[in-house]
């Protein structure tokens, strides 16, 4: 072991254990793009990783050897905090064609990786890849197409697995590459592909933004995302980023009035589209007549959201560890969510419980939304004092990486139905130290 590295490590038990990458990552629960990283040593792995692969690999400890082996990240330069990166991201790609082609590619390490490393340590080797790689787009336009694909997918992986501020700082570089790919255009690989990736990246930037806290901005990137989407034509991409932006907007402290509009629109984008590309839209369109009360509005989208998902293709409902799967536990979500803002006891407790046992054991920003939901529930009933134990509970069983906006604006709806009696209650007072930390 001795002069090894972890990435050398992780790489020789993978093979001893006769694994691809991707049955790694599969085994492991981690994006390809995230092994293959710690082998070629572009990212360091967090201690709790390294633990988690030595067991997955039965590696008896020497990764997590090799992993402590590793020098200490350097104090300096610091890391941006995730408001910065966003400002930076924005400044950059969001303007919408008023930045100049010769900046962006200067940020993307073609001129200036070292500056770019004074900004995040690691960012500009990954910059400097892409720089690189789109180098020789000119010549084999459909390698970079391909590798373009393979990047998406896998950030369907990487959006339920990694931590928000990091997945941001890996789509900066991936969004501002795949700009620079569009600006020059393709011999043979289609630009309207390109606008499909180019969406769905700028999709999960919005969502990225948004889960640590810009909502604002995060607006911008639904816009441009929108806007790729039309531009590709292809029907599935638009009516899978609309669908998703009216979820996202129902935890984005968007009006109904304007969630409600946004469904209008995506419904006239349906032509052309498949039961799996409109899962998601009709799913928004259930929980935002149960927003707004509507319950007969409400329970007939939920009996169409039940009959698309029964109509889905078996690798869509298996696909439970990417984005862009549509498993059962997103139906049970829809269905608790339905009933609980329909005020219907039964039928929530039930959808709740289904919820929750429909979640992947290692899933854990799902089961919290269903938790707090339940709570939201026992408090509007009148059982405030449960109601709050149980909510403070869903919050602190998880881990400030995983404590992302939708969560803890959930909380915050908890909070903020207990009646003004009752908030300077003990439990209650403890319980907004609690979310006030969080939001934090």
């Amino acid at each position: 072991m001795d002069g090894e590295t972890f990435g050398a490590g992780l790489k020789f038990w993978r093979a001893r254990r006769g694994l691809s990458l991707r049955g790694l990552a599969d085994l492991a629960h981690y994006s390809k793009s995230q092994i293959s990283d710690l082998e070629r040593g572009v990212r360091a792995p967090r201690p709790e990783m390294a633990d988690h692969l030595d067991r997955v690999l039965e590696a008896e400890g020497e990764l997590r050897a090799l992993a402590d082996l590793m020098p200490p990240p350097s104090a300096e330069p610091p890391l941006l905090d995730a408001r910065s990166y966003t400002a930076l991201a924005v400044q950059l790609l969001a303007a919408e064609g008023d930045a100049d082609m010769l900046d962006r590619r200067q940020f993307l390490g073609l001129g200036s990786a070292t500056s770019l490393g004074a900004i995040a340590p690691g960012l500009a080797l990954e910059a400097t890849r892409h720089g690189l790689a789109l180098g020789f787009a000119e010549e084999r336009a459909d390698t970079a197409a391909d590798e373009w694909r393979e990047i998406v997918w896998e950030y369907g992986y990487s959006y339920i697995s990694m931590p928000p501020q990091e997945l941001l700082q890996s789509l900066m570089v991936d969004m501002l590459g795949l700009q620079v790919a569009l600006d020059r255009g393709s011999r043979s690989a289609p630009i309207n592909e390109l606008r499909q990736y180019g969406a769905t990246l700028a999709s999960l930037m919005a969502m990225t933004i948004a889960n640590v806290g810009d909502v604002r901005q995060a607006r911008r990137w639904w816009r441009t995302a929108r806007n790729l989407a039309e531009e590709s034509g292809d029907p599935s991409t638009i009516m899978w980023i609309r669908g998703r932006e009216v979820v996202r907007g129902l935890y984005e402290a968007r009006p109904t009035a304007a969630i409600l509009q946004m469904i209008e629109q995506a419904e006239s984008f349906a032509n052309g589209s498949t039961p799996t590309d409109r899962a998601e839209l009709m799913s928004g369109k259930a929980q935002t007549f149960a927003l707004a009360g509507r319950r007969a509005e409400a329970e007939a989208a939920l009996h169409e959201v039940r009959a698309i998902y029964d109509s889905l293709p078996p690798e869509t409902i298996d696909n439970r560890d990417s984005i862009y799967g549509w498993p059962e536990d997103r139906l049970r979500f829809t269905e608790s969510y339905v009933f609980t803002y329909l005020g219907d006891a039964n039928e929530a407790t039930a959808a709740q419980d289904r919820a929750i046992k429909a979640y992947p054991s290692k899933y854990r920003r799902g089961p919290a939304q269903i938790e707090l939901q339940r709570a939201l529930w026992m408090v509007n009933t009148g059982d405030v004092a449960t109601g709050i134990q149980h909510a403070s509970a869903a919050l602190q069983s998880l881990p400030s990486k995983d404590q992302v906006r939708p969560i803890v604006a959930l909380a915050k709806e908890v909070l903020g139905a207990v009646p003004a009696p009752q908030i300077s209650k003990p439990a209650v007072v403890e319980f907004r130290e609690c979310l006030e930390l969080s939001a934090g």
